[in-house]
């Protein structure tokens, strides 16, 4: 990492953290010599002090597994959360008060981000993209410190760090072209999150999940995404690639979904009589894009509305490979995760 881009994110990425005293120490600057609206708040601030110094310590353990093109991509990714969270909280800087509040959400964001920056899925090391725009509370408006009167679009997405190759190239430009267009607006918090499923050497399973919440709503919208792909060509994976053609998959996957769906929904309160409608079922059961290849099995993944009523617990539904085995193509045109 360049001289330059240390002191970015020595400086300022950090944005003085804590609340000891002006003689304390911080993470990585003397409290003592903290002149900015930003650094007082984190020296002023025990919560912020203790985010800054885990931002410190993950920021500085995620670059040392990355790979030197993956270490600029961080470096560059952390500047744009500095510049993106000074933007948010710049109009409080005349009200030292409201300061500490406005920085918390961004920088409990970035740590969260910071602790799975780098994973290690498969043969592939994946490095996380993130992106932050934060609406920030208006002079008209009270705000709590938690952006509840602003609003934040924040988003995340894989990269292929190693190897570098022609067909992980072409993958990581396919998921950036995957990624639709999120605006912030007030009171209202957009996030994009993500989970490698499963990995093999010619295929690659990632989850999207995409949640809208309009601040005071009784709760949010999500929108759940599974992105199947071949490698090197980066092909989509279908159902006639996974299943066997003369093979009853559809309606043995239904019926195996539907008993584990509901007696999950049974261990979690649901009434013994709770019917779920068969063709919404269907409608999940029998698409690849809900589809994630995980090293246990076929993993079904369900929104909170899918089911025809509001349910607030995930209910994904994993079929072990072995009992899929008998609807498989043979051989399957890719290997499955292990």
């Amino acid at each position: 990492m360049s001289s330059a881009r240390a002191s970015v994110f020595l400086g300022a990425a950090i944005l003085a953290l804590h609340l000891m005293t002006a003689r304390t120490y911080a993470a990585s600057f003397d409290c003592g010599t903290a002149s900015t609206p930003e650094r007082k708040a984190v020296c002023a601030s025990p919560v912020l002090s203790g985010l800054d110094e885990k931002i410190a310590d993950t920021y500085r353990a995620a670059l040392a597994r990355l790979s030197p093109a993956g270490q600029s991509a961080l470096t560059e990714n952390q500047d744009q959360w500095i510049e993106a969270t000074t933007a948010a909280c710049a109009n409080l800087f005349d009200d030292f008060s409201l300061l500490p509040g406005c920085l918390e959400m961004p920088y409990r964001l970035r740590q969260r981000d910071l602790a799975t920056a780098v994973q290690s899925v498969g043969p592939f090391t994946f490095l996380r993209m993130s992106s932050y725009q934060f609406v920030p509370c208006h002079a008209a408006l009270q705000c709590d410190g938690s952006f509840r009167e602003g609003g934040y679009v924040h988003t995340s997405v894989p990269r292929i760090d190693v190897p570098a190759t022609d067909a992980t190239a072409r993958w990581n430009v396919r998921v950036a072209e995957k990624i639709p267009p999120l605006r912030s607006q007030d009171n209202t918090d957009v996030n994009l999150d993500f989970r490698v499923a499963g990995a093999s050497a010619d295929m690659i399973s990632v989850r999207f999940d995409l949640s809208e919440y309009a601040h005071r709503a009784a709760h949010g919208s999500v929108f759940i995404l599974g992105f199947n792909a071949t490698l090197p060509a980066v092909a989509p994976i279908a159902a006639d690639d996974v299943f066997a053609p003369d093979a009853p998959w559809r309606p043995f996957l239904y019926g195996r979904v539907m008993d584990l769906v509901h007696a999950s929904l049974m261990r979690t309160g649901w009434d013994q009589d709770t019917q779920i409608a068969p063709e919404l079922m269907r409608n999940v059961v029998e698409r690849p894009e809900r589809w994630v290849f995980t090293p246990a099995g076929l993993e079904i993944m369900f929104g909170p509305y899918d089911l025809g009523f509001y349910v607030s617990v995930p209910h994904d539904a994993t079929i072990p490979w072995a009992e899929l085995q008998p609807y498989l193509r043979k051989p399957l045109p890719f290997q499955l995760p292990q």
